[in-house]
């Protein structure tokens, strides 16, 4: 299997940019895409995270994983706005989402 490609996005959110990265396969009929979301206090480049966006985009789908604009982390993986992550709520999360 082909290595997939990574792109990274940026969009505004509730309380800053959401950081967005797509990993795309190499198939010539793609699959759906699949949204990867964390939970409080994750984000995209933790844990299981980055190994499952990579499996699902060898297997043909497109796999979207982000920082909501809570989460307080930058796309290095760095705390850097702990101002957002003290202002971050349930709401706010889904106003990202939305």
């Amino acid at each position: 299997m082909a290595t997939p490609t990574l792109t990274r996005h940026r969009l505004p959110g509730s309380l800053g940019d959401i950081l967005i990265d797509v990993r795309t396969g190499d198939r010539v009929r793609p699959r759906p895409a699949v949204l990867l979301l964390h939970g409080f206090k994750g984000f995209k480049d933790w844990g299981m995270f980055p190994p499952v966006a990579e499996r699902l985009a060898k297997a043909g789908f497109t796999a979207v994983s982000f920082n909501l604009s809570g989460s307080g982390v930058d796309d290095a993986g760095e705390f850097t706005f702990p101002d957002r992550f003290a202002r971050a709520t349930f709401s706010g999360d889904l106003s990202d989402i939305a």
